[in-house]
């Protein structure tokens, strides 16, 4: 199946298929082209662009999606909430020294994530490639043992260790 170009119509991707890899060709043959104002509005990005949406269920582990195997200019964005009332998760255009994107976050478990994979512009013809899979975020999870600190200056007496410190809930 062609996935759909709504947000209502998303394909679905099983946390059992992942790692999960599709692609398709963003044209003035197909059909992806929207003008989704709302899904834009967080990025502020052209709206006029070819799309195409997924979505996930997080299950309590770290999740990438990436169009690195792309050859067309691509953005991914990743939402929360309903297709009518989404809210802006992560976002990433061109990442490292590609044209490509990927971003990646913690899948809350039983959360839905909707995905977006969009070209740049109108003149990015061409086939688009979409990997979503699970990854070992090992880092991210010491994180949440971190000390959370009130007040500064802080003294930690007695621990000489590498450690995170958070500041009022920012690390």
């Amino acid at each position: 199946d062609i996935p759909d170009y709504s947000c209502l119509n998303a394909t679905n991707i099983e946390n059992s298929d992942l790692p999960f890899n599709t692609t398709g060709k963003f044209g003035f043959d197909s059909y992806f082209l929207e003008a989704d104002m709302d899904a834009f509005q967080c990025s502020g990005a052209n709206p006029f662009v070819y799309t195409v949406w997924f979505s996930v269920i997080g299950g309590g582990s770290c999740l990438r999606a990436s169009t690195n195997l792309s050859d067309v200019d691509t953005k991914l964005l990743v939402y929360t909430g309903e297709c009518r009332s989404l809210a802006c998760y992560r976002q990433d255009d061109d990442y490292g020294t590609s044209v490509q994107s990927q971003v990646e976050w913690f899948g809350n478990e039983a959360e839905k994530y909707h995905i977006l994979v969009a070209s740049y512009d109108l003149l990015q013809l061409g086939r688009w490639f979409l990997t979503v899979e699970e990854f070992d975020c090992e880092l991210d999870k010491n994180c949440a043992s971190s000390t959370q600190i009130d007040e500064l200056p802080y003294l930690d007496a007695g621990n000489t260790g590498n450690n995170s410190v958070e500041v009022n809930g920012s690390q």
